[in-house]
């Protein structure tokens, strides 16, 4: 280790603790100074309950926290503050869990539209879909009738903004993405090599046309508009269901591998790292996911669905957070 990199070492241990790692000095283009970059291996314990049960570390980097400087006889010239770097880790840490969740929703939407919690609030979109399915287009006096209008129109923006439905004068109809979907839906009914195949034909009592275009819809609305969903038209409702399944999932793609988990363990998990909730309710997510096949019980324990997370780690991204200061 050269004396420059000692420096930094040094100060970067003094000033930010252990958890705050550093890069080999590199000097700056001028050759007038060096340049530390800050980083961290951010910790996560994973626990798995199978026989025997496990404890493992695993490491998610974070990439450029800041940096030290120092001048080419090592005297420390300027350093980010140790709150911006914490913040950042913080920040970071916050961005990876965002792009994990979506990936799990991603994998999962499919079957998640099958929740009786979920398919109670998506319930004004089926309506909609449904309605415009049978006779071309849905009116804006016929809007009037749902019992919640302003939900109504939020469910019709997402539609919109997907280009599957159009306005027009009187309200609103068949979008350019419609046919596209129900093509696929036609597609579906008879291909068995198509992976959502085998999702409707075990969700759905009948595996016909219509039904399969709703729920292709329904889970593409889901897909990618879950944090609308969730945050600007605030079906915190729906939260219990789709958190238990990352609090099983999201150690499983750290760890890339799937774990086995107790009730308890993901009981425990959840309230650790979600707005904590009530053992009935979550006990309660935990059989619907078991009912959409998302999850398996069997003699006491929790496993996942080795198709949905397959999907996941394709969609997964990196354990290395890299983001522009």
């Amino acid at each position: 280790m050269s004396e420059i990199d000692q420096m930094a070492k040094s100060y970067r241990i003094r000033n930010y603790g252990n958890l705050i790692r550093s890069d080999s000095p590199l000097l700056d283009k001028n050759k007038s100074k060096w340049i530390v970059n800050l980083k961290s291996l951010y910790p996560r314990f994973i626990v798995d309950d199978s026989e025997p049960p496990t404890r493992e570390l695993y490491f998610i980097t974070l990439e450029n926290l800041g940096n030290i400087t120092l001048d080419l006889n090592g005297k420390i010239l300027s350093s980010t503050p140790r709150g911006v770097v914490i913040n950042r880790v913080n920040d970071y840490m916050n961005v990876w869990k965002s792009r994990v969740e979506r990936a799990i929703i991603k994998a999962c939407s499919s079957k998640l539209v099958f929740s009786s919690t979920i398919k109670y609030f998506l319930n004004p979109l089926r309506r909609i879909i449904s309605t415009i399915m049978l006779t071309g287009k849905i009116t804006n006096q016929e809007i009037k009738w749902f019992p919640n209008i302003n939900r109504v129109y939020e469910w019709i923006k997402l539609l919109q903004i997907s280009k599957i439905i159009e306005e027009y004068e009187y309200g609103y109809q068949y979008g350019g993405m419609w046919t596209e979907f129900y093509k696929r839906a036609s597609s579906i009914k008879d291909n068995k090599d198509d992976e959502y195949h085998y999702i409707f034909e075990q969700n759905l009592p009948s595996l016909n046309r219509h039904s399969i275009f709703e729920h292709l819809i329904m889970s593409y609305i889901l897909e990618e508009n879950f944090p609308y969903i969730q945050d600007v038209m605030n079906l915190t409702q729906i939260n219990s269901v789709v958190n238990t399944n990352n609090t099983f999932y999201k150690p499983c793609i750290i760890s890339k591998k799937l774990l086995i988990f107790k009730p308890q363990t993901i009981l425990y998990n959840y309230n650790k790292f979600y707005p904590p909730q009530k053992l009935a309710l979550l006990s309660s997510a935990i059989m619907e996911l078991v009912s959409v096949g998302l999850l398996d019980y069997k003699n006491g324990m929790l496993y996942g669905n080795e198709n949905r997370f397959r999907k996941m780690l394709q969609l997964e991204p990196s354990k290395q957070i890299t983001l522009p200061m």
